[in-house]
């Protein structure tokens, strides 16, 4: 893997798991620009990804809304005019609200989708003319983008959609070779994660409970690794693998296993 002097894009980087894969590329000599909505944060993460970079590695940061369709189109302005070209969209910004479905306000529905979903869209329309043949593209979508799970029905939608998005650019950008990849985090220990913690129903934190917490330099770690080695689907551990798997084996009891677990933490 050699990134001297390519240019990535990253968004969702002020904190979490998107600043740790920042850090890391430009620890490895890549420039990055890192977008999130807050400016404050984005000052705070070029601080942090620049202690440790490479020599001379560029740490551009950009506050904007990918939600914003003109925010997105003022995104795309400064960055053609800063770089001819990039190496990589990595599209990593979203959040979740847990919840049972009734009790969910319809607006966070609309928010989700909206920085998840057709922020990845829109940054992507934007910024893949400038992506060199060969380059990375990727989405982020999680466990709960091949499996329902209680209390994230506001997250599963744009989650599951991802996949459909990233398996179709895969092949409408085969002639240019720019390699797509759908990135599946486990849980990891990051602001969004507390903030989720807030909301969360008993059922659903005794399930996510099953399953080990993982740190975001850990996870932005195994991504990168895998993104440059041409993985389609990344997923972060050994539950998250086996249970992709299963269900795209055997649907029926991947569902019946859920099912059991869903019954016995409700008692």
């Amino acid at each position: 893997m050699n990134v001297d002097n390519k240019n990535f894009i990253i968004t969702g980087a002020s904190q979490g798991i998107g600043r740790e894969v920042a850090r890391l590329l430009a620890v490895k000599g890549a420039n990055v620009c890192i977008i999130a909505r807050t400016q404050s944060k984005l000052a705070a993460a070029k601080k942090y990804i620049e202690k440790e970079a490479a020599p001379n590695v560029e740490v551009l940061t950009i506050a904007a809304d990918i939600s914003n369709k003109a925010h997105v189109k003022k995104v795309a302005t400064e960055i053609k005019r800063k770089w001819k070209k990039i190496h990589g969209l990595l599209n990593i910004a979203g959040h979740s609200h847990p919840g049972e479905f009734l009790k969910i306000p319809l607006e966070k529905f609309e928010q989700i989708n909206s920085t998840k979903y057709l922020g990845s869209v829109y940054m992507s329309q934007a910024l893949l003319p400038l992506l060199e043949d060969g380059g990375h593209l990727s989405f982020t979508s999680s466990v709960l983008g091949y499996m329902g799970l209680y209390g994230h029905s506001a997250y599963v939608g744009p989650s599951f959609a991802m996949f459909g998005l990233a398996e179709t650019l895969e092949q409408e950008l085969m002639e240019r070779k720019i390699k797509v990849c759908v990135f599946c985090p486990a849980d990891t220990l990051t602001p969004g994660y507390e903030e989720e913690k807030k909301t969360q129903p008993y059922v659903t934190k005794k399930i996510s409970e099953t399953a080990k917490l993982m740190e975001p330099s850990e996870v932005a770690k195994i991504f990168i690794k895998k993104m440059f080695k041409g993985k389609f689907v990344i997923l972060m551990n050994f539950e998250s693998a086996m249970l992709y798997r299963l269900f795209g084996i055997v649907p029926s009891l991947a569902r019946y296993l859920v099912r059991r677990l869903v019954k016995k933490y409700s008692k």
